[in-house]
Parts: structure tokens; C-alpha cells; sequence
């Protein structure tokens, strides 16, 4: 090679320099735009090139970042550590990420930043990370300092995301006091809601104003004003009174500070309003006035406490060891996340292909009538037309191509459902393309056929994107409807057993610890469902659901903050931990009824989600596919005989994850007879059928006639959730339920084994435990020769209750489950299909 030229479009031309047996040339790429080339050899040769090449200019959208951690109110030393972790991604790269931090307790400090390290500078989903050395910070931190963070990401253009907004407190390293609760003989009017999630709330909307619309905007700073009126008395919330170690000097400054926030919230200054409500919630943090019980003496620390007077903090601390020990939610947030962003890339690619129909329908009609200018006139008269029909064709041909890109680009590559919609767009294009070289050569009739084609590929496409968007939403409010009722199951459980141990706590040491770690276990559950809700909402504001279903699910985060629920399981909590009963009823009753209506709320946008029966079948049909393969966990075995499969060595799930798995089956159940109730309008009855023997064994449950029975509208048979789960609570019967073939579910009612009377014959207390031994495995029978070696003890009559109890929760998993019956029990309306 001796050179060569570019020629772009628009005359502009750029020097090709040789190297060896090429030759090359750099550019920056800022528009769309063609260029052609011609190169020359050392013989004096030119080639060029058979036709213009194209570039495409790849808009740069911003980085995203997701904190992973930590996450909450944060209390430590300055010589403890703590790791920031969060996951970024860009289309080209991250440039740099970084901890932003201000010490809100010293006046006038500056913002200050600390690098976070990024493990590759490419495009894609990476982890940022850090573990600052606070105590090696200039100037130095002290204890009682507060900071604010948050975590930056940039990309090459200075494009950037930020996280939700943190608060971190330094405590001394030892702290010795003495602090006494009693509880209030009567209840307030109205407590005052926290600052900080006022705080955090406010953040979340100054970060979005470059995207907001200015009058959603102004919505968000109006309405989270609003929430900061205290509906008694007309006037801002009072945050904190002068009481105990606070002076009324300092209360008023925290009083005064939230109250200008307010008046810039009302002003939409979204700036002014974050630093008066950090100064003020620096200031509580500060004093130690967090509201919740958890915060207050974690920002005490868990060691140290000098004095026997303060048994409300060692059993605090002892909570929050509990706490540790229950188990972690099924489902995480970040799954949560992932089912949302895909039901709003799908959503988008949908929109984006609407768009393509609209236009290429208004072509099918243009070619239509070309088709017939050609046959009724002269062949040329048209002529120009054509030219210009098949340019406007290549142009939605070519659109639609860059819509299958930036689909590649930004979507996940192993969703099945967008992957489907991207090759049914590429046939599209392809058609589109074939449509305008046939116009292109006079061949209108074809012309129309391959357009015709074209937009009803599109027509698919589209339909196929809103259904997966769809089927999306509603899996995160299956996920917040479960979690809900599971929510709502745990605490009633624990209020039960509360109430238990109120009537007769006497030696019962051992349960009061139980029923604390229960009741731990509830705030776990209820920080899931927040988070569930939570990004609900975020979703609804965004305009991303229906108006019907976007009003429930924001009533539902209403009465999640309203109603405090977190407050009352913490005071219910430290109150069974300092063992006393009493004092945790009452917390506890308010801290279940708030569920309730959150699980109402939340099912009443589950039903409004799904607007026709085509929506109602779709998602009846793959809540059937869901139970199938919970069932298939439950008992693999059974499942591969019933689907014709070798016999497998996969064991059943047992234990905690067993018992929420059954929960969760029977929630998928629940929710799938509603949707089939919506379409056929049929009464499910709850009767087994005659032909099902009513034994402990599942084998006779069939998911794919249920699945079947869907798409033919008949009658289900049904029998209720509730029996499913109070078999999951019996434990205390010894004996498995009986029914005679061809007979009707029976509920066991669950009694506690009592002491025999006397005038009972010995037999007659006898007899069922010999049944028992029989019919259990290996292990209870040695329990039961135990038991009976020893004339009783509480260890092993529990752990051959517990075998009783699985037995029975297999009994209730295999007879309560749908069951087909082949015919409508009263005729309907024709199902839909």
C-alpha cells in the first residue's frame, strides 16, 4: 500500500496513511453518517470500495449503580471497620466511582471523597468496593460524630448516579449508663413520624430532578411536604420534646431546622431543604433520639454496660444476636430489582415497536394503493412514487434494526422472552427490506404482501413485549403478596404463642427465648416487604403500571409508614426478651392488624394488574408452572413418576425451608384459583373428588391436567389454603387424620396431648402411640422406644410430635391441592381461550 482517501458524506475527505500491506485512519464519531474509500499500491493501482459503509453514533446513556452495602443507620468506632459495596454498569465504562461524605455535627464542613476500586474500566455490570480507614482521616473522626454519605459513580462523558443517602454515627469505644423504660398507661394521640426517612425521601427527589418532568417535580416536594403536617393540629410536625437529657434548647434548634426544611420543600428548593434536615437529623442522631428501640442502643454498642440497672440494653443486645440467627429472606432484593428492570425494558422495546407498526401499517396502505395506480394506469405514471415508498420502507427497515441493537445492548441476553421479540424483529426488517426492493422493481403486488407481512411480525412482536412486561409486574406482586401474607402468618403465630406464655409463664425460660427469636424473625420478614413495596413504588410513580394498580400500591407504602409496623415488632421483641408477656401484647396486636391491610392493598393491585382474560389465563398458566415445580421440590420422587421420568435420587427440601416452601405453594395456589375465578366465573368448590383417596401421599396431583384444565375453562377443585397451613402449625398431634375412600377433606383439629385422667383405662392412652410407632419411620419408632423406656420426657415427645407434624403437612400438601374435575359443576359463560 502506498495510501489511500476517505471520502465522507458531504465531500469532507481524510488521508488513509499505509502500513505495509494496509492502510488506516482514525475519527471521532459524532453523527450517523456514509463515507466510501479508494487505496493505491506501490504499481500505481487504485481500488475502491463496491459502496458507501455506514457509522452509527451509539448514544452514551448514564451509569447506574445499586448499593449492596451496607444499607441502614450505621453506628461504629472509629476504629472498626466497614466495607462500601455497591454494583455499577455502564454501556462504555466507568471512569470512577467514590464515597462522598460530610460531617454534619462540626459547622461549615466541607464535602469530602474517598476512591472507590473498580475491578475492570469496560462496559457491562461490575463491583465497586472500599474499606475506608476512618481513623486515619485528616482531620481526624471522633466519637459522636455524624456523617452523611452516599456512593458516585461517573462515566467518561461525566455522566453520573448516585445511591440513596446513608447515615453513619461514631460511638465512644465503652459506654456505661443506666436507662429505665416503663410502658405508658394510655396511648398518645399521635406519635410523630422519624426524620430520617423524611430525610431520605427528600435526597431520593433532589437526585432525580435533572430527569423529572418539572411538574412531577413539584408533585413529589408538594406531597412529601404534605406528609410532614400533623393532621391533629394543622402545624409541622414537633419531632422532639424537651424531656429527660434533652434541654428545650436543643429540641427547638432539631424543631426549628426540620421546620425550614419543610418551607423549601413547599418552595421545591430540594437543596435547601436537604441541609436543614441533615443538620437536624445530625443533631438527633447526635443526642441518641432515634426513634427505633434497635437504632438507640446499637449507637451504645453491644458491650460494656457497667451497671445491673440496665437490663433493657442487655437484652437488646441479646435481640440483636437473635436477630442474627433468623433466617434470610427466599427471594433477595436484587431478584426483585432484576424482575423490574425487565418488565421496563420490555415495556420500552414495546413502546419502541408500537412505534414501527404505526408506521409501517401506514405504508402497508400506501403500497396498497400504488398497487392499484399500477394496475388501473399507465406503468410508469408511478414511477417516482414507488422510488419514494421504497426509501420511506429502508428508513423503518433500518429503525428497526437499531431497535434490535440497542434491545442486544441494553437488555439481559438470556431472557428467553426478549430474545424471542428480537428475532421476530429481525424478521421484520427483513421483510421490510425484501418489500422495498420488490416496489424498487415495479413489483407493487409483492411489494404490499411483504409489507403486509412485515407489520404483522411487528403486531406479534409487540403484543408478545407487553405480555412479558406483564408477566413481570405481576411477579414482583406475587412476591409482595407473599410476602404480606407470610408477614401476616408469622406474627399472628408469634402473637399466639405470646398469648400463651401471658396466661402461665412459669419455667418457661427456654420458650421466652424461642418466641423472641420468632418475633426477630418477623422483622426480617418485615424488612422484605418494605423492600418489595418499595420498589413497587418507584415503578408506579414512573407511570410504569396501570393508574388503578399504581393508586393501591402507593396506599400500601402509605400504611406501611403510617403504621409503624417496624416500631411495634422492636418494642414487642425487647419486651419478650426482658420476659414479659403482658407488656408485648399489645405492641403485637398493632403490629399484626397493619399487615393485614397491607396484604388487602397489595392484592387488591395483584387483581387490577391483569385487565382482560387473555392477562388472567396468562398468568393462571404460569402460576400453575410455578406451583409444579414447588410441588417438585416438596417431593421429587413423586414428581418424576408423574411425569414419566427415570426415578430420581433428588431429596425432598426439610426443615424451615420446607415449611416456607409449602407456605409459598399455597399462596401460588391461592393466587392462581382468583385469576381462574376472574375468567370463568365459576365457584371453586372445596370438596375432594370421589375418586381421590384422601391419604398422606401427593402422587395423584397432576400439574399438567391443572395446566390443561386452564386452557379448557373447567371447573377446579379446590380445597382451602387455610387447611394447608395449619397443618404446617400442628406439631402436637401424634396420630395422622384417617378418611374413608370417596369421602370429603376433613380438617385434624390440632389438640395438645394432656395428662391422662384416671379414670381413664391405661389402654385407651396406649393405643395411639402403638398406631404411631407403626406408621412412622425408623427414627420415630426408636423415639417411641425411647419414650416408652423412659415413661415420657418433653425432648422426645416433641421431636416424635415434629415427625407426626411432617407427616401431616405431606397429608394436607397432597389431598388440598387442585384436582381436575372433567366438567363445569353449574354452566357459564363460554371459557375464554
Amino acid at each position: 500500500m502506498t495510501g489511500g482517501t476517505l471520502l465522507w458524506q458531504g465531500g469532507e475527505r481524510q488521508r488513509l496513511a499505509a502500513h505495509g500491506k494496509t492502510a488506516t485512519a482514525s475519527f471521532r464519531v459524532v453523527k450517523n453518517t456514509t463515507y466510501t474509500y479508494e487505496v493505491s499500491d506501490s504499481m500505481g493501482q487504485v481500488a475502491k470500495s463496491p459502496g458507501p459503509s455506514a457509522v452509527q453514533a451509539l448514544g452514551d446513556e448514564p451509569p447506574t449503580i445499586e448499593l449492596q452495602r451496607p444499607t441502614g443507620m450505621i453506628s461504629l468506632t472509629p476504629l472498626d471497620e466497614l466495607t462500601f459495596e455497591a454494583t455499577v454498569s455502564d454501556d462504555f465504562g466507568i471512569e470512577g466511582a467514590d464515597l462522598v461524605f460530610r460531617r454534619e455535627t462540626k459547622p461549615d464542613a466541607p464535602q469530602e471523597r474517598l476512591p472507590l476500586t473498580i475491578s475492570k474500566n469496560e462496559a457491562g455490570r461490575q463491583t465497586v468496593r472500599l474499606l475506608p480507614q476512618f481513623e486515619n482521616l485528616q482531620p481526624a473522626v471522633e466519637p459522636e460524630d455524624v456523617l452523611t454519605w452516599h456512593l458516585e459513580v461517573r462515566d467518561g462523558k461525566q455522566q453520573r448516579a448516585v445511591t440513596e443517602m446513608g447515615i453513619l454515627a461514631l460511638r465512644h469505644f465503652e459506654v456505661w449508663s443506666t436507662e429505665r423504660w416503663e410502658l405508658e398507661e394510655h396511648e398518645p394521640e399521635r406519635e410523630p413520624p422519624d426524620l430520617a426517612p423524611f430525610l431520605t425521601a427528600a435526597w431520593g427527589i433532589h437526585i432525580r430532578k435533572p430527569v423529572l418532568p418539572q411538574q412531577e417535580f413539584e408533585r413529589q416536594t408538594e406531597q412529601l411536604a404534605e406528609q410532614r403536617i400533623n393532621p391533629d393540629t394543622a402545624k409541622v410536625w414537633q419531632f422532639v420534646k424537651a424531656e429527660r437529657a434533652v434541654t428545650q434548647q436543643q429540641a427547638d434548634f432539631i424543631n426549628n431546622h426540620a421546620r425550614q426544611g419543610h418551607d423549601a420543600l413547599k418552595a421545591h428548593d430540594t437543596a435547601k431543604a436537604l441541609e436543614e434536615l441533615r443538620v437536624a437529623g445530625a443533631q438527633v442522631v447526635a443526642l441518641k433520639l432515634a426513634e427505633n428501640l434497635a437504632e438507640r442502643f446499637s449507637l451504645a454498642g453491644g458491650t460494656g454496660f457497667g451497671t445491673a440497672d440496665n437490663a433493657v440494653a442487655r437484652e437488646q443486645a441479646r435481640l440483636a444476636s437473635l436477630e442474627q440467627q433468623a433466617p434470610q429472606a427466599q427471594q433477595s432484593a436484587q431478584q426483585l430489582l432484576e424482575s423490574i428492570n425487565a418488565a421496563e425494558e420490555a415495556k420500552e422495546l414495546a413502546d419502541k415497536v408500537a412505534e414501527l407498526e404505526k408506521q409501517e401499517t401506514k405504508l402497508v396502505g400506501s403500497a396498497t394503493r400504488l398497487a392499484e395506480d399500477k394496475r388501473t394506469r399507465q406503468p410508469n405514471v408511478s414511477k417516482g412514487d414507488e422510488r419514494a415508498w421504497a426509501g420511506d420502507q429502508r428508513r423503518v427497515a433500518e429503525a428497526a434494526r437499531k431497535t434490535v441493537a440497542d434491545a442486544k445492548r441494553q437488555t439481559d441476553q438470556t431472557d428467553a422472552a426478549l430474545n424471542k421479540a428480537t428475532e421476530g424483529l429481525v424478521r421484520a426488517a427483513q421483510r421490510m427490506q425484501e418489500a422495498a426492493k420488490d416496489m424498487q422493481a415495479g413489483r407493487a403486488d409483492q411489494a404490499t404482501r411483504e409489507a403486509t407481512v412485515a407489520r404483522e411480525e411487528l403486531a406479534a412482536v409487540r403484543e408478545q413485549l407487553t405480555g412479558a412486561s406483564q408477566d413481570q409486574f405481576a411477579d414482583v406482586l406475587n412476591e409482595a403478596e407473599r410476602r404480606a401474607q407470610r408477614l401476616t402468618d408469622q406474627q399472628q403465630e408469634v402473637r399466639d404463642r405470646t398469648e400463651d406464655l401471658a396466661k402461665d409463664a412459669t419455667g418457661r425460660e427456654r420458650q421466652y427465648e424461642a418466641v423472641a427469636a420468632d418475633q426477630a424473625a418477623v422483622k426480617r420478614e418485615l424488612a422484605s416487604l418494605e423492600r418489595a413495596i418499595g420498589t413497587l413504588e418507584r415503578v408506579a410513580g414512573e407511570g410504569n403500571v396501570k393508574r388503578e394498580t399504581a393508586a393501591h400500591v402507593e396506599e400500601a407504602q402509605q400504611d406501611m409508614r403510617r403504621s409503624r409496623i417496624e416500631q411495634r415488632v422492636t418494642n414487642a421483641a425487647v419486651e419478650l426478651s426482658m420476659r414479659n408477656a403482658r407488656g408485648a401484647e399489645p405492641e403485637q396486636d398493632k403490629a399484626l392488624q397493619a399487615p393485614k391491610r397491607v396484604l388487602d392493598k397489595v392484592r387488591h393491585a395483584n387483581d387490577s394488574l391483569a385487565s382482560d382474560a387473555a392477562s388472567e389465563l396468562r398468568r393462571a398458566k404460569a402460576e400453575a408452572q410455578r406451583a409444579k415445580e414447588q410441588l417438585s421440590q416438596l417431593n421429587p420422587k413423586a414428581a418424576a413418576k408423574l411425569q414419566g421420568k427415570p426415578p430420581t435420587d433428588a431429596r425432598s427440601v426439610q426443615g424451615q425451608r420446607r415449611a416456607e416452601l409449602a407456605e409459598d405453594t399455597a399462596m401460588t395456589l391461592t393466587q392462581m384459583k382468583r385469576h381462574i375465578e376472574a375468567v370463568t366465573g365459576r365457584i371453586m368448590t372445596i370438596n375432594c373428588p370421589g375418586d381421590i383417596h384422601c391419604g398422606w401421599v401427593n402422587q395423584w396431583f397432576s400439574p399438567e391436567k391443572t395446566i390443561q384444565s386452564i386452557k379448557m375453562g373447567v371447573n377446579i377443585m379446590w380445597c382451602p389454603r387455610q387447611q394447608v397451613t395449619q397443618a404446617l402449625k400442628v406439631f402436637t398431634h401424634p396420630v395422622l387424620p384417617r378418611t374413608r375412600r370417596g369421602g370429603r377433606c376433613r380438617k385434624q383439629a390440632a389438640s395438645r396431648p394432656t395428662d391422662p385422667s384416671p379414670r381413664r383405662p391405661p389402654q385407651a392412652v396406649r393405643k395411639p402411640r402403638r398406631h404411631l410407632v407403626r406408621t412412622q419411620t425408623p427414627a420415630a419408632q426408636e423415639a417411641g422406644k425411647v419414650r416408652r423406656r423412659q415413661g415420657g420426657g418433653e425432648a422426645v415427645r416433641r421431636a416424635v410430635q415434629v415427625r407426626a407434624g411432617q407427616r401431616l403437612v405431606a397429608w394436607a400438601l397432597s389431598v388440598c391441592l387442585p384436582t381436575v374435575s372433567v366438567g363445569p359443576v353449574n354452566p357459564g359463560p363460554p371459557a375464554a381461550t
